[in-house]
């Protein structure tokens, strides 16, 4: 049964194949609907059993995309920067604003028309499942295994379409877009055709790799089995059985049982026959394409059912500079996902910040050169071994929050694809905390006259080069009984919350970094003040948004969308906190190379002026026990600056980026490199800055909006400038060379555009006279 557009409802009588059943697919529709479709069905013409469906071929993708005008999008959205210029987290949102207009789509009349009789004729109310078949995937030269999702227990007509529109949105997935990069494929010339099969439920179900993937060359095959649903498989939900078997002999050589729940390890989920049934499956169809097969299948023997079937992704492809694998590595399944929850809130953090207060508690100063230079190996092993831990760690935890954002839009279908950022507004997060502690300390100078007024000539006299130290002031405050709650609070703001480096430097040895943003923020309005620097995001209420997502998932989904609500939260959280305290162990690594640079600067060892950082730490741990023939020239070790490029010259008007926080706002820009920098941000300045670290946030909020060169909308810039309800767009290629210091510039958070001189506004009416508007 082919439905042809010549029936649809519009009259447009398009001859176009919309909706094929797999058993009329023959090799000429091999291109119109994808490779895993073309593969089920010469499975199916070959006899096997195969789950009865139908495929809607790219044909209505294409009518889809046109109709929505989707495709001028899309290229408007990948005109915003080169796809091999994106960070992998550009690409996450590059990826979720295209999906969004995808699970928001209205599909043509035509094409529903042909979805819906297909339905109807093929199927009662059972469960269906959903799956991709872009063109291409499931190939020889193409798997895209992993990369393109799949819905299962699809019940009733309403959900079916909903689920047709998330596998169409899954061809611009961030790993889709990563892979279609890496295999060097335009993803504007890319189709998803989509396969709706009935699901066979029960089991066992499991995997049949004709080949062991991790050992290609060698002559076993390897099966694995679940006791229900495959997905539970293949989402990691359930750990398997697993067997290899002899590919000549057909004899098991090792079966390795599942660590399950239940007890079921007395005895293999899949007996021989079972076992003999896969390999004989496995072998006939490498035969039948030509490749090692990796097949999903379901039932026993006289059952068994395949589900797919496509080559061994890992026998295809071993490029050095594939990072496919890792970046797949950064978006863990729900069971990975749920073991970094544990390991990173319960185990990692507590143990990071348990080591920084350690090493901030150790007396440097007294120690020996022999164990000023242990503690300085020590710090720079620690502070190393923490940055793999963050890698490996840290990092794949934060897609707790993608996976929450990926979950709220396909349920709740939003217009704006970052609505679900507002289940996350939270205050109890490290640099939140620290910021609403400055507030609160500026609150407490706007109040106290005297107190500002001492404050005011430490600022000037910084700002005009004074050396006078903070210590005299402060004893000066003392003598004359001024400020001496706020004397506490600074020194306790300086011990701790302070006591993190940026750009080398130690912030705790930089009170007059927090005076200068303590006497800004008391300048500002009392509505960001009554709120500890926090504003209105212009996010519906927590409350609202879970009792759209409740309502959305219903009962059956409570559960999963309470576990995505809560890691996302604990992640969103958790990723800010780890650079805070990364930023400690930092600062006091530098704490000791300070130490132990003054005393060999005292014996004529040590020369030049570079900032320290880890990259001489065991040079001048080394120096102190083993003293050098010569001094150790530190100007060796310093950054290189960057050179100018032949374009500085050239001045640009608009610049587009990422749009990473809502609103519009104007101001002076300013931009921030150092702690030098830092000394002259205004309130009402607009951050410009490669980007923003949590050991600098305690300036964002005197700043109307923000500008950044690096992009995503889930880097700690934009979490803050969301959280205080500043404009903010990141991804801005150059942003800190083509912007200028004191110019005017207009943020625009919402389409990601940042406007360099005076606004439209200003600048059409400057010279005229404003006219005179008669009433009506």
């Amino acid at each position: 049964m082919n439905v042809k557009n010549g029936r649809s409802l519009d009259g447009s009588g398009d001859p176009r194949d919309i909706v094929i059943r797999l058993a009329d697919i023959d090799e000429q529709r091999y291109g119109v609907v994808g490779g895993k479709a073309a593969n089920l069905a010469r499975l199916l013409d070959a006899g096997y059993r195969v789950p009865t469906g139908f495929c809607i071929s790219i044909d209505a993708y294409h009518l889809v995309v046109e109709s929505a005008l989707i495709t001028r999008k899309i290229e408007l959205e990948l005109g915003r920067k080169p796809l091999d210029k994106m960070r992998w987290e550009e690409m996450w949102d590059t990826a979720l604003r295209i999906r969004s207009w995808f699970l928001n789509c209205t599909i043509p009349g035509s094409v529903a028309f042909a979805i819906e009789q297909a339905y109807r004729n093929m199927f009662s109310d059972g469960p269906l499942v959903v799956r991709s078949s872009a063109i291409g995937e499931d190939s020889s030269a193409l798997s895209f295994a992993g990369l393109h999702e799949s819905v299962v227990d699809v019940r009733g007509l309403d959900a079916l379409m909903r689920a047709i529109r998330v596998v169409w949105a899954s061809l611009w997935s961030d790993a889709a877009l990563l892979y279609r990069r890496e295999m060097s494929l335009d993803p504007r010339s890319s189709a998803m055709a989509v396969v709706v099969q009935e699901f066979i439920p029960g089991g066992p179900s499991g995997v049949a790799f004709g080949r062991d993937p991790r050992s290609p060359r060698s002559e076993y095959a390897m099966f694995e089995a679940v006791p229900d649903q495959n997905s539970e498989l293949v989402d990691g939900l359930v750990d398997p059985d697993r067997w290899l078997i002899d590919r000549n002999s057909g004899k098991t050589k090792e079966w390795f049982p599942g660590k399950r729940d239940e007890d079921r390890r007395s005895a293999p989920l899949l007996n021989d026959e079972d076992l003999q049934s896969l390999l004989k499956l496995v072998q006939e169809i490498e035969s039948l394409f030509g490749w090692a097969a990796d097949v999903e299948w379901t039932g026993h023997k006289a059952t068994l059912t395949v589900l797919q079937a496509r080559p061994i992704s890992s026998l295809e492809t071993d490029k050095d500079d594939d990072e496919r694998r890792w970046y797949l590595s950064l978006r863990p399944n729900a069971k990975r996902l749920r073991k970094l929850a544990r390991r990173v809130s319960e185990e990692l953090i507590p143990r990071l910040d348990r080591e920084g207060q350690l090493l901030a508690g150790e007396n440097l100063e007294a120690l020996s050169d022999k164990d000023l230079s242990a503690s300085v190996r020590n710090r720079f092993e620690s502070l190393r071994r923490w940055q793999n831990i963050y890698v490996d760690d840290f990092i794949p935890f934060a897609h707790g929050v993608r996976q929450l954002g990926i979950f709220y839009n396909n349920a709740v279908n939003p217009r704006d694809p970052y609505e679900f950022m507002g289940l996350l507004q939270q205050k109890d997060m490290l640099a939140s905390r620290r910021n609403r502690h400055l507030a609160a300390m500026a609150e407490m100078v706007r109040l106290d006259s005297a107190l500002m007024t001492f404050l005011d000539e430490y600022d000037a006299a910084i700002h005009s080069g004074d050396k006078k130290t903070w210590s005299s002031f402060a004893d000066r405050m003392r003598r004359d009984g001024v400020g001496l709650a706020f004397l506490e609070e600074l020194r306790d703001l300086l011990q701790s919350e302070a006591d993190i480096a940026y750009k080398g430097e130690r912030l705790t040895q930089h009170p007059e970094l927090f005076i200068h943003a303590i006497l800004e923020l008391a300048s500002v309005d009392d509505t960001m003040r009554a709120n500890g620097g926090i504003v209105d995001s212009g996010y519906e209420s927590v409350e609202d948004l879970e009792r759209k997502l409740f309502d959305a998932v219903g009962e059956r989904g409570t559960a999963e969308a309470r576990e995505a609500l809560e890691l996302g939260r604990l992640s969103w959280r958790l990723r800010d906190d780890d650079n805070v305290l990364m930023g400690r162990l930092e600062s006091q690594l530098i704490r000791a190379l300070e130490i132990a640079s003054g005393r060999l600067r005292q014996r004529g060892l040590l020369s030049g002026g570079a900032p320290l950082n880890d990259r001489i730490s065991l040079i001048l741990a080394d120096a102190l026990i083993h003293p050098p023939d010569e001094a150790i020239d530190l100007a060796e070790y310093g950054e290189r600056e960057a050179v100018a490029g032949t374009e500085k010259d050239i001045k640009a008007r608009q610049l587009i980026g990422q749009p990473a926080g809502r609103g519009v706002a104007t101001g002076s820009a300013r931009i921030v490199a150092n702690t030098g920098d830092l000394l002259q941000f205004k309130a009402g300045d607009v951050l410009v800055c490669d980007a923003i670290q949590p050991t600098m946030t305690h300036i964002v909020p005197l700043a109307c909006a923000i500008v950044e060169r690096r992009g995503g909308m889930l880097i700690h810039g934009a979490i803050i400038a969301r959280e205080l309800g500043i404009p903010c767009v990141n991804g801005v290629a150059d942003a800190t060379r083509l912007i200028q210091n004191g110019e005017p510039v207009t943020v625009d958070g919402y389409l990601g555009i940042v406007t360099i001189g005076p606004p439209e506004l200003l600048m059409e009416t400057a010279g005229s006279i404003a006219p005179t508007i008669e009433p009506a």
